[in-house]
């Protein structure tokens, strides 16, 4: 069987985006609780209306925060990842 590319395999989106990247049991367990945890929790803050406004604010926050480090582990992962397959294609011989 000859292996596809990584180059097609990316342009032709079979892999290189989130939808490729599956979740495992234990990711979505954790994320259907979360949830129905966070489904009550609103749901008692409703009483509440400055402390729900509050959590809505840190909760942006926070989706805000791990949106942005989300992309700069991915961004220096892409870095390094080139960067190794250029070392990878140099000769070992080769002066820095």
């Amino acid at each position: 069987m000859r292996k596809i590319c990584a180059i097609f395999q990316m342009f032709h989106g079979i892999r290189g985006n989130a939808e490729s990247i599956s979740l495992s049991k234990h990711y979505k367990k954790k994320l259907k609780k979360t949830a129905e945890c966070e489904k009550q929790f609103r749901e008692t803050l409703k009483s509440y209306p400055k402390l729900y406004k509050m959590y809505e604010e840190v909760n942006d926050c926070i989706l805000t925060l791990n949106s942005q480090d989300n992309f700069d582990y991915y961004a220096e992962g892409f870095r390094f990842g080139v960067q190794l397959g250029m070392d990878i294609i140099k000769p070992t011989n080769q002066k820095e």
